[in-house]
This record gives C-alpha cells, sequence and structure tokens, in this order.
C-alpha cells in the first residue's frame, strides 16, 4: 500500500528537509548518514523502519 503520491518528496521538499539536517551534522559521517536517507511512501516499509529503530510503541 502506497501512504503518499509518488511526487510527496518534492511537494513535502524533502530535499529541503535534508539540507537543514545536514546544517547540524557535526562530523562527516553523520553528513553521509543524511546523504543516505531515502524518502520512502510505503507504509509497510516505514512501519518495518520504526519498529527497528524505535522504541515500542513509540510511533502509535
Amino acid at each position: 500500500m502506497q501512504l503518499y503520491p509518488s511526487n510527496a518528496a518534492e511537494a513535502l521538499e524533502f530535499n529541503k528537509v535534508c539540507v537543514l539536517l545536514k546544517q547540524k551534522c557535526r562530523s562527516d559521517a553523520s553528513r553521509q548518514h543524511v546523504d543516505d536517507i531515502r524518502f520512502h511512501t510505503h507504509i509497510d516499509y516505514v512501519k518495518k523502519e520504526l519498529e527497528l529503530h524505535l522504541p515500542d510503541n513509540h510511533y502509535n
């Protein structure tokens, strides 16, 4: 199931969010992590990633 339309990253200005985030980074490694961030439009993938990286029920 797709959560957003295919142009959602542009509409939500995801690239600008990444630029702002990189400005807050203190190391090359953290900037590389920001470069590696991908915008996802499929809810199942987003939920899976949240389950891996957040405490139980944090996103509910």
